[in-house]
């Protein structure tokens, strides 16, 4: 069998017990060639960390930018290439030395497509968002996985969940909204759309004390009343937050909304790969955002900075390009391309 070393001669033991393991079925000389490509792998990524700590963005760097553009690998290399790196990982997992198999993309067959649209590749997955957006059955399956005895809870915590996904809030934000302020704008809202349920305008304060709206869509204002007739009506008159404790008292855990995520996600056996929780609601509500946008011919970039409260303009930045990949908008990625700051996050390759 083949061992792999370090600068100072010393084993790199995770690997070399893959390799040990994959020597009693295969030949020598496919041994070495499993070998050969780790270490390709594990020289590329010294700069960056240990393999477990690679992201799927920077895995795909080194299979797009690495791999194909650098080294100009053949379609055939490349596969032999993914495959001893999934097969690497995936015995990791096996073996209980990671916990779950990273989230990385393996797709390369367009890289070789001499016919892709404007004759240019771009790709969504290497992006940082793409593996913390969340698609709306993905959160619909979130949310199904809001479960226990009371039902006041239950209501509570899901539009918890349905803040962040739906309006955009931070986790600190949900506990800082006024039941009766809520209520109140919510009715205005529903007077001013002829008794049917309309968007409320809420004024929050968010991150460094910086207000700004937000705004419930109409589904959400209807589950929020139900919610007051209910349940919170009848505590303290709907005094106080708009979700609290079962007393009345407000909740004092400022990781409430990241537990109500992390609970959710495991009872409904989702496969979480990042550790971002309840921010990644806020992400995908970004993302949702911008398409709104460009589907209403709004700008974004006044839109998305208004609505989320960023006082960055990279920020924004992100979203856009982040939507731009997910929804093959290859104007937008043009434009974004011949901006004074260029994007890190983002390769482009002219093909043929």
């Amino acid at each position: 069998m083949y061992v792999i070393v370090d600068e100072t001669g010393q084993l790199l033991w995770h690997v070399n017990l893959f390799l040990a393991d994959l020597a009693i079925g295969h030949s020598l000389n496919s041994c070495r060639a499993y070998a050969a490509d780790l270490l390709s792998f594990l020289k590329v990524i010294r700069s960056i960390g240990d393999w477990r700590e690679i992201t799927p963005r920077q895995m795909t760097g080194y299979l797009h930018g690495e791999l194909f553009q650098a080294r100009s690998y053949s379609p055939e290399t490349m596969a032999h290439h993914i495959t001893t790196l999934k097969s690497f990982y995936e015995w990791q997992v096996q073996k209980g030395y990671l916990d779950a198999m990273p989230d990385f993309h393996w797709s390369y067959r367009h890289l070789y497509d001499k016919e892709a649209p404007e004759n240019t590749v771009y790709v969504a997955s290497q992006h940082s968002f793409h593996s913390l957006y969340i698609d709306r059955e993905t959160f619909d399956k979130l949310k199904a996985g809001v479960v226990g005895r009371d039902p006041f809870i239950r209501a509570r915590d899901r539009i918890a969940l349905r803040l962040g996904y739906e309006c955009g809030t931070r986790g600190f934000e949900v506990l800082k909204l006024n039941a009766n302020d809520v209520r109140q704008k919510i009715n205005e809202a529903k007077d001013r759309n002829k008794g049917l349920w309309g968007t409320a305008k809420i004024k929050i304060k968010g991150k460094g004390g910086k207000n700004r709206d937000l705004y419930l869509p109409p589904d959400l204002c209807e589950s929020i009343m139900d919610y007051m007739k209910r349940w919170r009506i009848r505590i303290n008159g709907g005094q106080g937050p708009l979700l609290c404790r079962k007393d009345g008292y407000p909740i004092k855990n400022d990781q409430y909304a990241s537990s109500v995520f992390s609970d959710a996600y495991k009872t409904a056996a989702l496969c979480r790969n990042v550790r971002q929780g309840y921010h990644r609601l806020r992400k995908s509500f970004g993302t949702h955002l911008v398409d709104e946008c460009y589907k209403t011919g709004r700008d974004p970039w006044v839109i998305v900075p208004r609505r989320l409260g960023h006082n960055d303009i990279e920020t924004t930045k992100r979203y856009i390009q982040f939507d731009a990949l997910l929804h093959g908008r290859n104007h937008v990625l043009s434009e974004l391309d011949m901006m004074a700051n260029k994007y890190h996050s983002i390769q482009t390759r002219k093909i043929g």
